[in-house]
């Protein structure tokens, strides 16, 4: 008994070495971002226009609410071009290189209304979107122009209510970011559901299949109120999740994020307090690696525009300027 007792305290003690308090201090390196690319008023077929508004009224041009972006890493970026219905393919130099007509395909699919494209990610060299509009998985094959539809059951037999994020693993499995119930759904290959996790704000490594989440805290010893965000790493779907660092901040966080996993499985963070927007970098045990600020209201970039990494880690943002769309990009060293 008293060795049982002995083993369950050194246990509670290594847990308390696990989860940081907060993590150790970096001295925050101020960002500059480039433009990588941009896209003007329609000055040639391949120059698409961000959606903007004058007096209320739309600038309508041929790019109507781009969602999301994958950047490639040989350079290429795919733009989910939402209004238009469309996914395009544009070189480093920002040439159209393929522009997907889902409408179209859709159709051919079968689906029921027009999709409503919020999220894109890669699995195998095809593309998957998440549809709005129809609640769906669409896996899209861009080289024969094909369409697998994968949608919900309801959710009493385990089924999604709201997509939102997409995500894949070097399985190619699929994890579904449900924005209503709070959970992941994971799907195999062909849309069969296999599991899920409770969990929001998620990113999964393409190595392992590790997860990272961030968990809002609330904690009460009597005598203060303890509220933090938490990352949280498991060992891939329907495994518990495990605490390694809590993101404390002097200032009040008012809107955080994972926006990816690099190739060396290097966990990004972005959050804004009122003063400042940071880029938080962290290995899968909760050592910050990294640390970037500037200013939350950087020029003419809204707090909910899309940020996103590519494997090597670059950092990406979008802006609008007038009439122009741009791409801006941190080269990370």
């Amino acid at each position: 008994m008293f060795y049982k007792r002995i083993i369950t305290a050194l246990v509670f003690l290594l847990s308390l070495q696990i989860v940081q308090p907060c993590y150790s201090q970096l001295a925050d390196k101020e960002m500059v971002f480039s433009t990588y690319l941009e896209f003007s008023n329609g000055e040639t077929p391949d120059k698409l226009l961000w959606i903007t508004e004058t007096d209320g009224t739309p600038n309508i041009g041929t790019l109507q609410c781009p969602m999301a972006y994958i950047s490639l890493p040989d350079g290429n970026i795919w733009i989910a071009d939402t209004q238009n219905v469309r996914i395009c393919l544009f070189s480093s130099n920002g040439k159209l290189l393929k522009a997907i007509n889902l409408l179209e395909l859709g159709k051919k699919a079968g689906l029921p209304n027009p999709p409503a494209i919020v999220d894109i990610c890669l699995s195998n060299n095809k593309l998957l979107a998440a549809d709005a509009a129809s609640n769906s998985v669409l896996e899209i094959n861009p080289d024969n122009l094909s369409m697998r539809i994968f949608g919900s059951p309801s959710t009493d037999k385990g089924g999604w209510f709201q997509i939102s994020h997409l995500f894949t693993d070097n399985q190619e499995r699929i994890y579904i970011d449900d924005l209503a119930l709070g959970k992941i759904i994971v799907l195999d290959k062909d849309g069969n559901i296999i599991g899920e996790n409770a969990a929001a704000s998620i990113g999964v490594s393409k190595i392992d299949s590790r997860m990272a989440s961030i968990h809002y805290v609330e904690e009460n010893d009597g005598e203060a109120d303890a509220k933090y965000y938490q990352l949280t790493i498991n060992k891939g779907y329907n495994t518990p999740w495990f605490p390694v660092v809590n993101l404390n901040d002097q200032e009040n966080i008012f809107y955080i994020n994972i926006i990816g996993i690099d190739k060396n499985n290097d966990v990004y963070i972005l959050y804004e307090t009122e003063n400042n927007r940071y880029y938080k970098v962290f290995s899968m045990t909760g050592e910050l690696k990294q640390s970037f600020v500037t200013s939350p209201i950087m020029p003419m970039i809204n707090p909910a525009t899309p940020d996103w990494i590519d494997e090597n880690g670059n950092i990406y943002t979008v802006a609008v300027v007038g009439k122009t769309l741009k791409i801006l990009k941190y080269q990370r060293q």
